[in-house]
């Protein structure tokens, strides 16, 4: 027996079930497919097909009627037009759905053993096999298959994302600041803390369990160390944060989060997740943070792109990397990537930090630390300091802001207290950290 939550069913538009579709999502997960996040890969493929599904029905054909024609057909439907004139979809995402749809219409034809529905020669529905080549450093490319058909657009230019902007940091900061339930307020904060001091994905910030951060708070030596689930595979893996950060933390779970859990799902079904429904007591899931995110840009009046969740894990990694060029004292991205492949503990503390299977994947990151680097007015010698003083800082404007909503003298001295205490630990950290 296996394990098998979260697998999506398919239906027809009439709500009968989709019997190849259905299939076709079983065979994915039997090629272990993640589920993670309602569905996961498997969720994402569900949706690429659905379009095709659609088409068949409304076509009236059944998925092994296909025929080239049709399908060049359905593939313009993908670029259709909406009122004002605009593309519905990028060129980028209908080749997506398009690629995604003909290995769905290969399983389909080999699910009804017919060898001439689809393929490169004297078959109905004509496609071809490309392949790139990804290159490694120090190791054999991968090679990478994909099939393509001929009405399939080109794709668009490739738009790399920037980290987040300081100043969408500084009014979403401000924006939280105005919240008068102290409650929402400070989980808020935090939420904003996770992203900036783990580099952490969607998942990965939701997932974040009260005894690692519980853990982190009594260790003692260094960076605090907060273990954090990896989305992409592979073990748990271990994050330098601030102490301020830990304390921020802690205060939550001590004076927000345990009310709520015993008002809400009690404290014996405690789940042990730090950012939770202040409503129903559940773990927080992505997509409600997704939400939140875009609902803090809208009242601070920012653009919801350049607010976006995986934003702060850019500016995250860039930061990261600007500390570690400094303190190699690398002059050019070349010469930092060669560093990154000659010196051992640096890629393995790279990776550590931001949870990459490999450094190619960090490549986009080098020129953005050397251009941020570039026009940096002043640069700290430990990239740790400057997050504790951030942290610090947030803090203390969140205290002002409850001063003014009639918190008392006392409580928010004890709150500073606790402050001033994890940023002189920061501090005696950050002049002391050095490299092996």
């Amino acid at each position: 027996m296996r394990e098998a939550g979260e697998i999506p069913f398919i239906y027809w538009p009439n709500y009968v079930p989709c019997y190849e579709a259905n299939a076709y999502m079983l065979s994915q997960w039997r090629q272990g497919k993640s589920r993670r996040n309602r569905g996961g890969t498997l969720a994402e493929y569900a949706k690429n097909i659905s379009p095709l599904i659609r088409f068949c029905f409304c076509n009236s054909i059944t998925m092994i009627d296909m025929t080239d024609n049709l399908f060049a057909q359905f593939v313009r439907g993908l670029q259709s037009r909406n009122k004002s004139g605009e593309l519905q979809r990028s060129s980028n995402a209908v080749i997506k759905i398009g690629r995604k749809c003909i290995d769905f219409l290969i399983f389909i034809g080999e699910l009804h053993d017919n060898i001439d529905f689809i393929g490169e020669s004297n078959c109905r529905i004509s496609v071809t096999q490309r392949e790139i080549k990804k290159k490694r450093a120090g190791k054999r490319p991968v090679v990478i298959k994909y099939w393509d058909h001929a009405d399939l657009p080109d794709p668009d230019p490739i738009r790399k994302k920037l980290p987040i902007s300081p100043k969408v940091v500084h009014a979403l900061k401000n924006e939280i600041n105005t919240i008068v339930d102290k409650g929402l307020r400070l989980r808020k904060a935090l939420m904003i803390a996770c992203f900036e001091q783990t580099g952490g994905r969607r998942f990965e910030v939701s997932h974040i369990q009260i005894k690692d951060v519980e853990k982190a708070s009594l260790s003692s030596g260094g960076a605090p160390l907060l273990s954090m689930i990896t989305v992409k595979g592979g073990d748990n893996r271990e994050v330098p944060v601030p102490r301020t950060f830990i304390e921020q933390a802690m205060r939550y779970i001590k004076r927000i989060r345990r009310k709520i859990i015993r008002s809400t799902i009690g404290t014996k079904n405690d789940h042990g997740f730090l950012l939770i429904s202040h409503t129903t007591g559940k773990p927080l899931k992505p997509d409600t943070i997704t939400t939140e995110l875009h609902n803090l840009c809208s009242s601070a009046g920012v653009d919801d792109e350049p607010g976006h969740a995986h934003l702060f894990r850019h500016a995250y990694i860039t930061q990261k990397f600007v500390a570690a060029i400094q303190h190699y004292e690398l002059n050019n991205s070349d010469e930092f990537r060669k560093a990154l492949l000659s010196t051992s503990k640096l890629k393995l503390d790279i990776q550590q930090w931001t949870g990459h299977k490999n450094t190619e994947s960090l490549d986009i990151y080098i020129d953005l630390a050397f251009n941020e680097m570039t026009h940096m007015s002043r640069v700290y010698n430990s990239i740790s300091l400057g997050a504790a003083v951030g942290v610090a800082l947030d803090q203390v404007d969140s205290l002002r802001a409850e001063l003014v909503a009639g918190a008392r003298s006392a409580e928010i001295i004890d709150e500073l207290e606790l402050i001033l205490i994890g940023f002189k630990d920061d501090i005696e950290m950050a002049t002391k950290q050095t490299y092996d």
